[in-house]
């Protein structure tokens, strides 16, 4: 039986979300317009591919990566470009940044693609990813265009190339969700838990840690439930730990945006003992046979499981689309 601990501080404010919890995911339909930052991660922004007045097709490449640490921009929906230009983007900063304007045109039409169908019908010869080899599934999850939607935004399948001599002894999915009022990963676990899991093994397969957890808050039951049940006889343990805020100086937490995943990853493991500063900043939570665990977050295994062979045809608007709503959400909550 895993013992989980406590961490000094933090905060218990009003959750206040029982309110988005009450109805299931919905799809929020196709809107006029679509703006698509080209800059939803760290490292270099996208490099537009598209001219003004191209039409483009759902899930088509509208931007390439620049460099190592980028991530492709895919179109969230059909329709022509209408604009390549600063925009204003939901960011706390209320700064502008580069984006791709698409008039959307209402038929949503896809891209040719390999994987299945929107039916769950395969249409087309996607290999199973335990089929592929490492390099072939970390370029997928490349052109997918995932990153992950903690502070950084990093790219996942730079995070997921390990040089041969590295060695994972704790996979950690971060489940936790303490701000008030926010609820999407609540919702995934509950609705989609057996992507989740999906997800997580894909992870596990390239990175072969010697165990899988994924930590989440016990302020949600019917998530913790509903993984349990899709991870049994997977290996992967769903460790449950008490709800907290965690809360630091302002100067503190700008210098250390890791703060929060590594109170989790202490709390998940089992630690007592609070980490020197210096270890704090890099992450350098090790496991319990000098390795360090890696920390990815519960979207990133969706929007992986999603990106990737077993159900999912290729990229997702979602995987582009999630981060700054993320941001927008947590933004309006602050």
């Amino acid at each position: 039986m895993r013992k989980t601990h406590g961490f000094h501080g933090g905060i218990h404010p009003p959750e206040n979300k029982h309110q988005s919890v009450a109805t299931p995911i919905a799809d929020a339909g196709i809107p006029p317009q679509l703006t698509v930052p080209l800059s939803q991660h760290i490292g270099a922004p996208a490099q537009p591919l598209v001219s003004i007045g191209d039409h483009v097709l759902k899930g088509q490449v509208i931007a390439e990566p620049r460099g190592l640490v980028s991530v492709p921009k895919h179109a969230p929906s059909s329709g022509t470009v209408l604009a390549i230009e600063d925009r204003l983007v939901p960011h706390p900063s209320g700064h502008l940044a580069p984006c791709i304007v698409i008039e959307t045109d209402g038929r949503d039409e896809w891209i040719e693609h390999s994987g299945t169908s929107a039916g769950g019908t395969p249409d087309g010869g996607t290999p199973d990813f335990t089929d592929m080899s490492k390099a072939e599934l970390v370029e997928r999850i490349r052109n997918a265009g995932i990153a992950g939607m903690g502070g950084a935004g990093f790219p996942s399948a730079v995070k997921l190339t390990l040089q041969p001599h590295v060695t994972i002894d704790t996979l950690i999915i971060n489940g936790t969700e303490c701000e008030p009022y926010i609820t999407a990963d609540d919702m995934l676990m509950r609705e989609r838990p057996g992507q989740i899991i999906g997800g997580a093994k894909i992870l596990r397969h390239l990175i072969e840690p010697r165990e899988t957890l994924i930590g989440v808050e016990d302020n949600k039951p019917e998530g913790i439930a509903a993984l349990r049940a899709a991870a049994e006889g997977t290996g992967i343990e769903v460790v449950s730990f008490p709800t907290r805020v965690s809360v630091r100086r302002r100067e503190t937490t700008d210098r250390n945006p890791h703060w929060q995943a590594g109170t989790e990853r202490r709390t998940a493991l089992g630690y007592r003992r609070r980490l020197p500063e210096s270890r704090q900043r890099g992450g350098g939570v090790r496991g319990d046979r000098g390795r360090p665990p890696a920390d990815l977050a519960g979207d990133d295994c969706y929007g992986r499981e999603r990106a990737t062979p077993a159900e999912f045809p290729g990229p997702d608007r979602h995987a582009d689309a999630l981060p700054a709503a993320t941001r927008r959400l947590r933004t309006r909550a602050q």
